[in-house]
């Protein structure tokens, strides 16, 4: 113990004649430093309703506009929603508001039919893209639904699925979709002609599991 008041004489000193320096603590009543919002950063006009509940549309049972199992969404140009329903396998069309506006698909194997749809994307045009995930294939409809055609079947080939659970599609009409047991995302042009695939089988980098 005795050791440690030397040192401790020593650090006071260099202290004293400014070797090691001593850095001020800003006031509480400065503004300066203490703004956690910087001056340059903008504050969006609608930041006082992020996240406030608005309201909401649907309920349980099988008539229109109800749900047994809603699990895809995509929103057009002209606010339209577009809902999948896992287990009723169709695709339900609500306003902006939630007004029920139509529905359609119905399980099944054949055009425009669905078995375990997942997800919903719609391109800049309207064209709207459902993931016929037990069918293996993506269907795509017009706006009011009436059906324009499909790519896809099941393999592990280019162009084929093993249960593709997800589809989105990027500013260019180019469509993506995650083929599941696959392990890959497979790339489309708007009318499903192949152009390309990413990941694989494993859990490597950049390559998914189950995407």
């Amino acid at each position: 113990m005795k050791a440690a008041y030397p040192v401790f004489l020593i650090l006071i000193g260099l202290l004293f004649v400014g070797v090691i320096p001593v850095f001020p603590v800003p006031s509480q009543n400065s503004s300066s430093n203490l703004d956690s919002t910087p001056k340059d950063r903008p504050v969006p006009e609608s930041s006082a309703y992020v996240g406030q509940y608005i309201a909401q549309f649907g309920s349980q049972g099988q008539g229109g506009g109800q749900f047994e199992f809603p699990c895809g969404i995509a929103i057009n140009s002209s606010g339209d929603v577009y809902v999948v329903d896992n287990v009723l396998n169709i695709t339900e069309i609500f306003g902006p508001a939630g007004n029920f506006l139509g529905q359609f698909g119905g399980m099944g194997s054949g055009n425009g039919q669905m078995y375990y749809p997942s997800t919903v994307a719609i391109n800049s045009g309207g064209v709207v893209y459902v993931a016929d995930t037990y069918n293996e294939r993506i269907q795509y409809f017009g706006p009011a639904g009436n059906y324009l055609g499909q790519f896809g079947s099941a393999g592990t080939g280019n162009g084929k699925f093993e249960r593709p659970f997800g589809v989105a599609v990027n500013s260019s009409g180019n469509v993506y979709v995650t083929d599941g047991y696959n392990n890959r995302v497979e790339i489309f042009d708007s009318v499903g002609n192949y152009l390309g695939q990413f990941g694989g089988g494993g859990r490597t980098h950049a390559r998914p599991a189950r995407p």
